[in-house]
């Protein structure tokens, strides 16, 4: 089996989506397009991979992953937002209503297997580090997070994960990407980033 790898075509009609879009400047709770296109930019020439998309919301990100992944599982606790990225139609993206933080999610996480994990579920240390964690379960080996300098909670939470990976001497490789520290949120009562917007951890086989 040939493995395809995420090409000029694939990022041209990624490129084509963002511009259909909101940025988040105009819609609180999507991610930058600065943080889409970083990550375009990081995932080309690499080889498609099966993503799960943890906090769909209304599909914005969902959308750009599409262009670039073998396959997107989109999960979401509420089936109105998992409906809408189902009436977006794309052939390589399904979706699941789940409570994330529940056991019957963590049971799904211990029978599947993914690449690659969006996570931009709850943002505070707890829920973090449960996504995390059930993602491992999963197989997943590049961990994308929104919100990292954003949220203190979602930040300790992913600056203890890298901190354990280093303990325990599991080679990883770690990537800034979207709003530059200083950026402001000015729809989310000028919230000022921390650090940079979002984060990459790869743990490299």
């Amino acid at each position: 089996m040939t493995i395809q790898k995420v090409n000029l075509k694939d990022t041209l009609c990624a490129i084509e989506k963002l511009n259909t879009i909101p940025d988040k400047h105009q819609w609180k709770t999507t991610t930058s397009k600065l943080l889409k296109v970083n990550l375009l930019q990081m995932m080309f020439n690499k080889h498609k991979m099966n993503w799960i998309e943890l906090g769909g919301a209304q599909g914005h990100t969902t959308l750009i992953l599409s262009s670039i992944a073998e396959s997107v599982v989109s999960v979401d606790f509420d089936n109105e937002n998992c409906k809408k990225i189902n009436d977006l139609e794309m052939s390589n993206v399904s979706t699941e209503t789940f409570d994330l933080y529940s056991s019957d999610f963590e049971d799904y996480m211990k029978i599947h297997n993914f690449d690659a994990a969006f996570i931009d579920a709850v943002h505070d240390e707890d829920h973090v580090s449960i996504d995390i964690n059930n993602c491992r379960n999963a197989g997943v080996s590049l961990f994308v997070f929104d919100d990292y300098g954003g949220f203190p909670g979602v930040k300790l939470a992913i600056d203890n994960f890298i901190a354990n990976l280093e303990k325990n001497k599991i080679m990883h490789r770690v990537t800034y990407i979207g709003m530059y520290p200083g950026g402001i949120y000015n729809n989310t009562h000028y919230r000022v980033l921390q650090d940079w917007e979002g984060i990459v951890v790869e743990l490299i086989k």
